[in-house]
């Protein structure tokens, strides 16, 4: 038998209290169940979504540390890579300009010796020259019949040493030609450095050129061939020197030359169809012209 319940009520505007002895209707068996197991049901489903949206933040972290660490440690290879790469560029760049150094320090040595061996060998053509001009002032002091004696006497052995060695009493050696200076003219072709250092071998030097009329006489001799004078700018590009050191005084070159058209052509040569000068490698096969100062005196 359902027991009644009895209810209190207190009335809100008269404070009185009555009871309610209305029943009330308890719920039923089932539908309680019911509810209970569709809530746990939804909290087990909300329970396992949290779950595996906190698993998959925990992966994602993880893969994301992964990646960052990854990234991170290329960053410092690279860093040590590009760090290494600099310090070899400097280290490189460093060693090319003491070399430069070294190299522009010998080539200035190289350049003052020669200078002074040239300076030499001027000083002893001029006192060759001096002791001749001595000798002549001694001769002009000698009465005239003793002179004549003497004079006799030089073209004997003039020609007693002609006769014997095949030198002459002439200002220039046999197989040289005289126009103020003794010329050697090449049968063979050398190129630049080997054709100068033939010329001092034969104690004179490669050709220089002080004007037209002298360019004009050996380019006659030489007949149609190009060949070297003693003209570079192989110490300084763009800077012609004459192989004793002076500077030129009268250009020479022909039309639109010294032109570097190859960025080689540091060494001047005489062409053959012009008496003129062209700028050509130093390297090139040519014939040469060397030059001294006449040493003797005229019989």
């Amino acid at each position: 038998m359902a027991k009644e319940q009895f209810y209190v009520i207190r009335n809100p505007t008269t404070g009185k209290i009555s009871e309610d002895t209305s029943k009330k209707e308890k719920p039923k068996r089932g539908e309680n169940s019911s509810s209970s197991a569709e809530f746990q049901s939804d909290r087990r489903g909300s329970v396992l979504i949290v779950t595996l949206l906190v698993l998959l933040s925990f992966i994602l972290l993880v893969v994301m540390a992964t990646k960052f660490s990854g990234v991170k440690h290329e960053q410092k290879r690279l860093d040590k890579e590009a760090m290494k790469c600099r310090s070899e560029v400097k280290a490189f760049n460093l060693n090319i300009a003491k070399n430069q150094k070294q190299v522009a320090h010998q080539l200035k040595e190289m350049e003052a010796n020669r200078s002074v061996l040239f300076q030499e060998m001027e000083k002893l053509q001029n006192d060759s020259s001096s002791n001749l001009a001595e000798f002549q002032s001694v001769l002009k002091s000698v009465p005239l019949e003793l002179w004549r004696d003497v004079l006799n006497e030089i073209k004997d052995v003039c020609t007693r040493t002609e006769n014997a060695s095949g030198y002459t009493c002439q200002p220039c050696l046999a197989g040289w030609h005289h126009s103020g200076s003794c010329y050697y003219f090449s049968k063979r072709t050398k190129n630049w450095m080997d054709s100068k250092d033939e010329c001092e071998r034969k104690a004179s030097r490669l050709i220089i050129i002080k004007d037209q009329d002298q360019l004009d006489f050996v380019f006659g001799q030489m007949k149609g061939n190009n060949f070297w004078i003693g003209l570079s700018d192989k110490v300084l590009e763009g800077n012609w020197i004459w192989v004793d050191g002076s500077n030129v005084t009268i250009p020479l070159w022909s039309s639109g030359e010294p032109n570097d058209s190859n960025t080689n052509e540091d060494c001047a040569e005489v062409l053959a169809n012009q008496a003129k000068w062209n700028d050509i490698s130093c390297d090139q096969l040519k014939h040469f012209v060397c030059e001294k100062k006449p040493v003797a005196f005229f019989i």
